[in-house]
């Protein structure tokens, strides 16, 4: 039982002690004035007696004696137990109120039982690990700064990033541009999965130097009950606390399609909620204090988004999967990262077999196209020595021209002592055969046809 309920039942228990004893008064002054009416009545059936005849006075005086003496036993009684209902009586009532006065005053300041002491310090425990808890789950999601990115690290999706600087980098850094205008603060980008939109959105919210809150599915989900809806309260009303009219937060919620797909009949009550309370906060808040933050979701499936969430991204950007010459200049990037010299002469031979790549794919490829060469160093054994004496896997054409070499195994050969060969166009081809595109032509003219 918790200490409010027990402290309820120690008043309760006092007002009925308070109500027995006024009752205990009342029934023994009942009693006496019943032993009263019974002593009269006696008299006058004795004083009647007197006056009857010789053979009824007989009996009338037995009965008399009867009655005395009954009389004389239940006196004592009636007399010892309606002193003791006077004296509770006038102590109730003498002290009835001070009586309160003092219940009230204890049970403020009552000493709780150590159990009770136990619960209250455990509950209280329980609130402040909560608070603490949720004071570190929403400095999780909200970054405070970010990694140095810029557009320029993007190669291609011009359309995308010329959409999010009008949609949310100038609104910040220009505001005079939209005086009057209805501004996009519910945008979705929708793609093909490794186009670079997560990546957009960080630079945009780097450039705009905003608050930044990183959302996703396992971040709002929760097995307590009510805990999920509670969570986007949370994020939307920090969000709304730290933007400004000249700063607004950034809301990034990524595959968004995992907690907004469509609504049915068969889905649980706490998922129903979660959305309704998504549905709430995407609306916004009407008060003209607030501050709406940019809301920015990313989806791989837009088709199985609820049509209510759909509606309220008023802006909805595709992320297509890059061109050939972007596919070229990622390549590129990439082999200049790793010190590789990239063969443009070659590209058009090889461009069209990049059909269907993503960014994220053609990263895959150049990690194949130099992990190659890697792959020969486990396999070698015949090895070629250089003048600095480190060595390399021994090639037909050093062979040719006589370079020195010897056989051992890579083990063998001490720490730091092996280089990677140059890397060949075969190395490329090679690695398109390994590496194939993660969407197929079918799952792609969904993305086209999405918004014809």
């Amino acid at each position: 039982m918790r200490s409010a309920e027990k402290q309820n039942h120690f008043l309760s228990r006092c007002f009925s002690n308070a109500i027995f004893a006024q009752k205990t008064t009342k029934f023994w002054s009942f009693i006496k004035i019943s032993e009263n009416r019974f002593n009269l009545t006696a008299e006058k059936r004795s004083q009647n007696s007197s006056s009857g005849s010789n053979g009824g006075s007989q009996k009338r005086g037995h009965l008399s004696e009867m009655l005395e003496e009954t009389s004389m036993s239940i006196t004592p009684k009636v007399a010892r137990q309606s002193r003791r209902g006077e004296h509770l009586s006038s102590h109730v009532s003498a002290n009835r109120l001070e009586n309160l006065r003092v219940v009230e005053s204890t049970i403020a300041g009552m000493a709780l039982p150590k159990e009770d002491e136990e619960e209250e310090t455990s509950s209280q425990e329980n609130l402040d690990r909560r608070t603490k808890e949720d004071k570190q789950y929403l400095e999780n999601i909200r970054q405070e700064t970010l990694p140095e990115s810029s557009f320029d690290d993007i190669v291609g999706q011009e359309e995308a990033k010329v959409a999010l600087i009008q949609s949310v980098i100038l609104p910040i850094k220009q505001p005079q541009l939209f005086e009057g205008l209805k501004q996009w603060r519910r945008i979705l980008l929708y793609g093909p999965p490794g186009t670079g939109k997560t990546s957009l959105v960080k630079c945009t919210a780097a450039a705009a130097n905003a608050p930044f809150y990183s959302v996703t599915c396992s971040t709002l989900l929760s097995p307590y009950l009510g805990e999920s809806e509670k969570r986007v309260r949370e994020i939307f009303s920090d969000a709304r606390a730290n933007s400004t009219k000249n700063r607004p937060a950034i809301i990034f919620i990524d595959e968004v399609d995992s907690v907004t797909r469509t609504r049915t009949a068969h889905e649980d009550e706490s998922t129903r909620r979660l959305k309704s309370e998504l549905l709430l906060q995407l609306e916004g808040d009407f008060s003209e204090k607030s501050v709406e933050p940019f809301i920015i979701a990313c989806s791989n499936c837009p088709w199985d988004l609820d049509p209510a969430f759909v509606r309220r991204f008023s802006r909805r950007i595709l992320v297509d999967l890059p061109s050939s010459d972007d596919c070229a200049q990622i390549l590129k990037k990439k082999m200049d990262k790793a010190g590789v010299q990239f063969w443009e002469k070659h590209w058009n031979s090889i461009s069209d077999k990049f059909y269907l790549y993503s960014g994220s794919d053609i990263d895959n490829v150049a990690t194949a196209t130099l992990m190659r060469r890697i792959d020969e160093v486990i396999l070698c054994e015949n090895w070629d020595i250089h003048s600095d004496g480190r060595v390399t896997p021994s090639s037909p054409y050093s062979r040719m021209v006589g370079t020195q070499s010897f056989n051992s195994k890579w083990a063998n050969i001490p720490n730091g002592s092996i280089i990677p060969r140059n890397v060949k166009i075969d190395d490329l081809q090679y690695a398109l055969t390994v590496i194939k595109p993660s969407i197929s032509e079918t799952a792609y003219q969904k993305f086209t046809q999405y918004e014809k």
